[in-house]
């Protein structure tokens, strides 16, 4: 019906801009025609079909634009193949009946009692708090400690695989277990009940005492009010300082603006003349972290460390000029032994300063209170900077985010200042930033305490009713956000508690506040709940990542994306008894030990292969990655070059390939299991008479005319300055019908492709060529017999009398290194695929073709397509991802590995832009079977900035309009990311070796000292 309105439209006798087909001509609707009728060309076999015709100068589009912003139709056939978004789901139904059995790696077991643990911590304060709280006659109650996560059980049904809380009992348990690296941290965030670190402070004295001591943890530069409070969490300030919060303080009169940013502290200190101070005890802490604002005019400070000898200053910060931009920054120390203060002092006005945060070597419990008088859910996200809340609360490292908000809101709907469903949008959008700084962390939130209305005569006390709306809302969204949840409301007594407070003398005047008495009394309630949640929990089976303490000697960068899950993998829980097993080697450390050898002249290569989907196919991010290894470490060569047509992605590094004559191109994501490609999941078959030819130093700007011979020039603008000696390498196929092909180098045939010279161990043959320090193209033509073009003959029919049988030859790729010290980065892409697709393929044939590279590092760049796959089953992908994982490990075997996982994507569902449905299933299970087989993990989503990065990327001319494709700018950030953290992580491997040996020496030296003494007191002297 469609087809018919537009034919009659477009014969109708209406104005031109009307008609939605051009029938004007028979030109025109022959062109109509093919347009409708034609079917689409979708598989790899036609992808390049057009592009030896074109010329171009091999670039997407104009800087900062994506390619997807001009029109369809102007898009050559290879960006519209790396912009199809495939159905991903084929790779799910070719897999369906394969089993999915694997053995699960065990894990390391320690004994760890939780009871037991429990029982050994006890305390005649907390019995003394216990007894406070039954004469009020408050209950207690328990943390709700919701399932967030279930996996299928082995003997059926499901099972729980983590907790809203695991996280930070799982790091409790390491701690038990004696893990000397384990470092429970806790941020609590809250308004007046805990500003003076009244009930928290309970909390963390009864965590201290059952599991350590880790520090003060984060401390501000002086209480808020200098009226009230105590300085239990705060330094000792000097007068001079102006100090705000976003609670209460007004803006400036003059200005009209707050004294801010205000970060996760809700407050920020001004200094007012030169020699301002603030002083924190250190209380035998190790390590100190100030937190303060580098903007325009800020004065010079200095943190000096007090001991009993005198000071010592341990960092100075410069003075800024007053056009520099605004920006929160940290500086991290090393205190002294004997420590007792860390002063800070300012050398003039107008420093701003949040706090500092003191914290102790070994295992233990760390807990910050940052409460703010008058705060809530609301102040929280409106009054302070995003950006500075999330980098300063990633900055604490919390396995444990605790929200005590409530009280101030329950006022608020009195007055109808605020409803329920905005103090809901408001603590959702309050979780998504703590999720964004600590997404790894558990969440906990705790309701208000009991709030009440006097009456007239100040001696009735009644519950406000709208307390129960303030419960009601905190409890569905800690269910919706996959947080805990504590009824601190309930745990009181509920209605009427107050009252009791009052009575026993545990409440203040304000009828608000509890007193310090009966916050001991509210602390023991929350510490007993959260401690018996953590004995009733049962321990997941699969294990739950462990929050470790940073080397203070040697501190561990702070990486975009990247992470070591197998350091962080929490072990396994038992009761009974524990073995030992040998300690896993670090993850990238072959590879970092690699990367010294190369930089000390001991090997000449380090060999790196990315295999992926569109984004590794697009060639543009692992460009940038090869550019930015080899400016640091030097190139060895181009490296991997799969067999195909001409590619435009390829001429931007100068490397062109064409294929001429009869050929076709086998396409992996066809099959359906068995696929006899290689590993980068194509296959050209090249019939008799073919041709396929690459050169590897091609000019940038390609010529016109077709074929090979019109690109070859004898000055190469685009090859490197220096160029060596060195290998190429062929890799094709042994078939039963296969023919023979001539090699030629540079014009000169070198070698002969032929059946009767084969490795007959696999079907998969390489042919090496040393090759010249000049040479840079290769050619290699499949031999076909001459035809007869007489007496009536078929123009194919071949002369009689030939000896030569003839046939096709299966090519699958070609690789360029050269003789010089460098990196070889392999990209191995095809768009489409997922970490599952390589399972239809013959395992032998990509482990064969795998193992010729002879990787260092082994890096996968799947997960997108799979994000998309709404019915993704998880036992069934991680199967299948770790056996085409295990299959490039175990060709590869001196090779670490590095799992990349999905970038940020949306789907667009009913005209709304949607997150990806599996993108959490998907690096679930990425980060579980890196943690499983030694690899890192880098979380490209997390590295972009989180859920809904893609959009923000979008408007920066970053992302394509897809939102699952990136622009050229784009994927150059994305090598950016990877190669900064693979960067710094080896830079803190190599710090971490150096101090090892240096330790080792020490300990030599004092070994042999020892000897010598003792040997001189045996002579006697």
């Amino acid at each position: 019906m469609f087809l018919v309105v537009c034919a009659a439209l477009a014969a109708a006798p209406v104005p031109s801009w009307l008609k939605p087909l051009d029938l004007s001509s028979p030109e025109a609707a022959e062109r109509v025609a093919r347009r409708v009728l034609t079917k689409p060309k979708m598989t790899l076999q036609h992808v390049e079909e057009k592009l030896a015709a074109q010329g171009g100068d091999g670039r997407d589009a104009p800087t900062g634009l994506g390619i997807d912003e001009s029109s369809t139709a102007a898009l050559d056939a290879e960006e519209r193949e790396l912009l199809t978004t495939r159905d991903a789901r084929a790779d799910v139904e070719a897999l369906k009946d394969v089993p999915t059995i694997a053995p699960v790696p065990e894990r390391p077991r320690v004994s760890v009692d939780r009871a037991a643990v429990l029982a050994r911590g006890a305390s005649p304060k907390a019995d003394a708090f216990r007894a406070q709280a039954r004469s009020v006659a408050a209950p207690g109650a328990a943390v709700d400690n919701p399932c967030v996560l279930e996996e299928p059980a082995p003997q059926g049904g499901v099972r729980c695989a983590r907790h809203a809380l695991d996280p930070f009992f799982a790091t409790l348990d390491a701690i038990a277990a004696g893990d000397s690296s384990a470092r429970a941290a806790a941020v609590v965030l809250g308004n007046s009940l805990i500003a003076s670190d009244h009930v928290t402070d309970v909390v963390r004295a009864r965590l201290v005492e059952r599991f350590g001591d880790a520090g003060r943890g984060f401390l501000l530069p002086d209480r808020l009010s200098k009226v009230a409070g105590r300085k239990v969490r705060t330094g000792e300030a000097s007068p001079g300082w102006e100090i705000q919060n976003f609670a209460q303080d007004p803006p400036d009169p003059k200005s009209g603006k707050r004294l801010g940013p205000f970060g996760f502290t809700g407050s920020v200190h001004l200094s007012s003349v030169a020699g301002e101070q603030t002083s924190w005890r250190a209380e035998a802490a190790t390590r100190a972290r100030l937190f303060y604002l580098e903007h325009g005019g800020q004065p010079a400070m200095r943190l000096e460390a007090r001991t009993k000898a005198g000071k010592t200053v341990l960092a100075r910060i410069e003075a800024m000029p007053k056009v520099a931009p605004e920006h929160d920054a940290t500086v991290e120390v090393t205190l002294p032994a004997a420590t007792r203060e860390l002063v800070l002092v300012t050398e003039g006005a107008g420093a701003k300063v949040y706090g500092a945060a003191l914290e102790k070597e070994g295992a233990g419990v760390v807990v910050d209170t940052i409460g703010v008088p008058a705060a809530s859910a609301q102040l929280y996200v409106e009054a302070t900077e995003k950006d500075v809340f999330v980098r300063q609360l990633q900055q604490r490292e919390p396995s444990l985010f605790v929200a005590m908000l409530g009280g101030n809101e329950v006022r608020s709907l009195d007055y109808r200042t605020i409803d329920a469903a905005r103090f809901d949008a408001y603590l959702t959008e309050l979780l998504a930033r703590v999720k964004q700084a600590a997404p790894e962390a558990a969440c906990l939130l705790v309701s208000p305490i009991d709030a009440v209305k006097a009456s007239a005569a100040g001696e009735e006390l009644t519950t406000r009713p709208e307390i129960e709306t303030v419960i009601q809302v905190e409890r569905a969204v800690a269910k919706r956000e996959g947080c805990a949840f504590f009824d601190l409301f309930a745990a009181m007594g509920g209605k009427g508690s107050l009252a009791r407070f009052k009575d026993k003398g545990y409440l203040s005047e304000d009828l608000v506040h509890p007193t310090w008495r009966g916050g001991d009394v509210l602390g023991q309630l929350f510490a007993d709940a959260l401690l018996q949640s953590w004995v009733g929990t049962p321990v997941p089976e699969g294990g739950i990542p462990v929050a470790r303490r940073r080397d203070a000697k040697v501190p561990k960068p702070r990486f975009a994306g990247l992470s070591f899950p197998s350091e962080e993998q929490a072990v396994v829980v038992v009761k009974g008894d524990a073995h030992e097993e040998a300690p896993a080697r670090r993850p990238l450390s072959r590879f970092f030990d690699h990367l010294r050898a190369l930089e000390r002249g001991e090997v000449t290569r380090v060999a790196i292969g990315q295999l992926g989907a569109s984004h590794t196919a697009g060639q543009m991010w692992t460009d940038r990655m090869r550019e930015r290894l080899t400016e640091r470490f030097g190139s060895a060569g181009r490296g991997f070059i799969s067999v195909g047509r001409e590619s435009k992605r390829l001429a931007n590094t100068g490397v062109v390939r064409t294929l001429d004559g009869r050929f076709e191109i086998a396409d992996g994501r066809e099959v359906m299991l068995g696929g006899t490609v290689g590993m980068s999941g194509t296959k050209a078959r090249l019939e008799p008479g073919a041709r396929f030819a690459i050169d590897f130093c091609a000019p940038l700007a390609v010529g016109a005319g077709k074929g090979h011979a019109a690109r070859h020039v004898t000055k190469r603008p685009s090859c490197p300055a220096a160029r060596s000696a060195g290998v190429l390498q062929i890799a094709w196929l042994a078939t039963p019908d296969m023919g023979s092909a001539d090699v030629a180098v540079d014009g000169t045939t070198v070698a002969t492709i032929s059946p009767e010279v084969k490795n007959p161990e696999s079907d998969v043959q390489l042919l090496r060529l040393p090759i010249e320090e000049l040479t840079a193209s290769l050619e290699i033509t499949v031999h076909a017999p001459a035809a007869k073009k007489a007496r009536g003959k078929d123009k194919d029919e071949v002369d009689a009398g030939t000896s030569e049988s003839y046939g096709p030859v299966h090519l699958l790729s070609v690789s360029e290194e050269r003789a010089r010290p460098g990196i070889v980065l392999d990209a191995v892409g095809l768009p489409g695929t997922t970490g599952m697709t390589p399972q239809r393929w013959r395992q032998d044939i990509v482990a064969e073709e795998a193992r010729s590279r002879d990787w260092d590092l082994v890096v996968t760049a799947w997960g997108t397509n799979e994000a998309g796959i709404a019915s993704l089953d998880e036992a069934s992908y991680r199967h299948h991802f770790t056996r085409t994982l295990d299959t490039l490990l175990q060709a590869s075997p001196r090779a670490d590995c590095v799992i990349i996982g999905a970038s940020d994507r949306q789907d667009q569902k009913r005209g709304e832009w949607r997150a990806a449905p599996s993108h959490e299933l998907v690096e679930r299970v990425q980060r579980q079977v890196a943690a499983d087989r030694g690899c890192a993990f880098f979380s490209l989503r997390t590295a972009m900035g989180g859920a809904g990065s893609i959009a923000q990327w979008l408007e920066r001319g970053l992302a394509n309009a897809d939102r699952v494709h990136f622009t050229a700018e784009g994927y150059g950030k994305l090598g950016d990311l990877i190669v900064d953290d693979l960067l710094a992580a080896y830079a803190h491997d190599s710090a971490v070796a150096a101090a090892a040996a240096q330790e080792e020496i020490a300990r030599a030296q004092a070994k042999d000292k020892s000897e010598a003494t003792t040997d001189v007191d045996r002579r006697g002297g």
